[in-house]
């Protein structure tokens, strides 16, 4: 460069260099990233021309951008001193000498922590081959692994889940065995470390329960047993008046196998039914089972006791309302203790055998059911005894014209004779005309001079015996009876 006036012109400057530029384009690929919970890492492309670059930072993304946090020639920056958790929005321009290019569209970014551990982890049947695992959202949390095990100290390196749900279904399990699962959450700051393992069993619903039974309690109440089902963690028992009903009333639901229904009226019919359930689901309802809350049975009444044989007693006695079962008990005295039971069932009649002929046994007798025994009844005495003997020595020893005088031996052992007459040896001997303890009688209002036959028979408690051989008698004759006289008469003359 030179200067020139009317004298002349000067010499030439010293020379200076100088390129025509373009100013620089728009810079691309702005990108934020987490770096710390109160820093963000941002980069971008670089901008062909520019000499440098400016940062601008806003909360919002509509915002004015006056905030410059970097002016330099690098394509990257580390923007610290934020908030964690607030949004922060970035734009860039390219500068060379030529001027600044327009700012790039906004992109944010949110300084995070690591997400703390999942919490609440708990894992529970799906069905008999899967397992549903569930846990606590975690703030800050973008994902979710799922990792599971076999083992609660393996090394859960099986991931069966990564997103950003709180629940997962593990499928395409083999039931009844234990799995463990652990789960950690994770942000663009990095991953929680693993929750503690929590454990599953993929099950089936549980079988019908079987079994159920139901007894007596008091009269208001019915005690009710339920046999455990194989994988149930509780039971419903529902109850009702008829074994067709809809069972609408649930009485019991818990994990414990009995139950004691109260409240009920003595003398109902109450019919029950149970499921068992898990988490898989509950069973179909059992078969209905009845029961009948009642009282005691009263004492039973008419307790007798009669001759079998003469080593055994027969005893009876009227049946109970409400009795299940009898006890009869023997003594050998009225006071006595009546320890020795000799019955107890269902009947009401028992034969005590193996005793001995002539002693007396006392009896008493109780009723029992679900509820309890009765009061035992009075007592009742028995002697066994041996049906007597045929009895001997039977004859007619006298005669009037209407009578026959008839005697016989005492038969030991017996109570009463009993005496029987035919006007034949071969007739039946229906007649029966002594039924008394004598060994005498005086057959009367006969006919003159009629032939009779007789025949003897002994009794007692334990029978008859068989009747004896007849024997005949002859009631005299008027006639016989005058001759006579007149020749008694003769003598006296």
């Amino acid at each position: 460069m030179q200067a020139t006036d009317a004298a002349g012109s000067s010499a030439l400057s010293s020379a200076v260099s100088g390129i025509p530029n373009a100013i620089p384009a728009k810079p691309t690929g702005l990108a934020v990233s987490i770096d710390s919970p109160t820093s963000l890492s941002i980069t971008w492309n670089a901008s062909s021309g520019a000499s440098s670059y400016q940062l601008f930072r806003d909360s919002s993304s509509t915002g004015s951008f006056t905030t410059k946090v970097y002016d330099g020639s690098a394509t990257s920056y580390a923007n610290t001193g934020l908030t964690t958790g607030t949004a922060y929005y970035y734009e860039v321009q390219a500068t060379n000498s030529a001027g600044s290019s327009a700012l790039s569209s906004a992109v944010s970014g949110t300084p995070l922590a690591v997400p703390a551990t999942p919490t609440g982890l708990s894992v529970s049947i799906a069905s008999s081959t899967s397992l549903a695992v569930s846990w606590n959202a975690s703030a800050s949390a973008a994902t979710y692994q799922v990792f599971r095990d076999t083992s609660s100290t393996g090394s859960f390196s099986t991931k069966v889940y990564d997103g950003s749900l709180t629940s997962y279904t593990n499928t395409s399990l083999t039931a009844g065995t234990t799995y463990y699962y652990e789960v950690q959450a994770t942000n663009s700051a990095g991953s929680s470390a693993l929750s503690t393992a929590v454990l599953g069993i993929p099950n089936a619903i549980p079988a019908k329960p079987t079994g159920l039974a139901v007894s007596i309690d008091s009269p208001t109440s019915l005690s009710i047993t339920l046999y455990t089902a194989s994988g149930a963690s509780s039971y419903q028992l529902f109850r009702d008046t008829t074994a067709s009903g809809s069972f609408p009333t649930k009485n019991f639901d818990a994990s414990a196998t009995s139950y004691t229904d109260t409240g009920l009226s003595a003398g109902t019919t109450y019919y029950y039914k149970v499921q068992a359930t898990n988490s898989a689901g509950s069973s179909a309802l059992s078969s209905a089972v009845a029961g009948i809350p009642n009282a005691m049975p009263a004492t039973p009444t008419g307790l007798a006791v009669a001759i079998a044989t003469s080593t055994s007693l027969s005893i009876t006695w009227n049946s109970s309302a409400s009795a299940a079962t009898y006890q009869v008990f023997r003594d050998t005295s009225s006071t006595g203790s009546y320890s020795t039971k000799v019955y107890d069932g269902s009947l009401t009649s028992y034969t005590n055998t193996g005793l001995t002929a002539g002693s007396i046994y006392y009896y008493k007798v109780q009723a029992t059911n679900s509820a309890g025994s009765s009061t035992l009844s009075s007592a009742v005495a028995g002697i066994p005894n041996a049906i007597p003997a045929k009895p001997t020595g039977l004859a007619v020893v006298s005669a009037t014209t209407t009578s026959l005088s008839i005697t016989w031996n005492a038969s030991s052992g017996t109570s009463s004779y009993q005496l029987f007459r035919d006007t034949s040896s071969t007739g039946s001997f229906s007649t029966k005309v002594f039924d008394a303890a004598g060994t005498s009688y005086t057959d009367t209002g006969l006919a003159t001079g009629a032939t009779y036959f007789y025949k003897l028979q002994a009794t007692n408690s334990a029978g008859s015996s068989a009747l004896s051989a007849a024997v005949s008698g002859t009631t005299e004759l008027p006639g016989a009876v005058w001759d006579n006289f007149n020749w008694d008469a003769a003598l006296w003359q």
